[in-house]
């Protein structure tokens, strides 16, 4: 049985706060769309989390200038095992950009989080996502 449960959200990196305010207006007062959750962390910038009803849109606003046009930052996947996910992807000869981790989230309510970044088989950024 799988580590793997599922997708956890996917990550879209906004261009400064303005960005990302003009994105949360977009997809929550037009397309009907729910903020969850919103935080700064220290290092990173502000995000927020968007609940689609069907999954999340995880905002950022710490966008290099040199994103192209509909990329994605990364995508996430839900794990029972943080540990555990990244060894499949070891032993797949894959890259691991960052070995699992646990983290504090500043939102209301706090998130306890263990995640790990890894590379796919076509170089995608695949945030390994446990909830604690």
């Amino acid at each position: 049985m799988s580590t793997i449960t599922g997708m956890n959200h996917v990550a879209l990196n906004c261009h400064g706060k303005k960005e990302m305010d003009e994105v949360i207006d977009f997809y929550c007062n037009v397309l009907g769309f729910r903020k969850t959750a919103g935080c700064y962390v220290d290092g990173l910038g502000n995000m927020a989390m968007i609940d689609t009803g069907t999954g999340t849109i995880e905002l950022w606003d710490n966008a290099e200038q040199k994103r192209g046009d509909g990329v994605i930052g990364h995508l996430a996947l839900t794990v029972e095992s943080a540990d555990e996910a990244v060894e499949l992807f070891r032993k797949e000869g894959l890259p691991i950009d960052s070995e699992p981790a646990d983290l504090v989230l500043d939102t209301e309510p706090k998130m306890n989080i263990r995640v790990a970044f890894v590379r796919g088989k076509a170089g995608e950024s695949i945030e390994i996502f446990q909830e604690r």
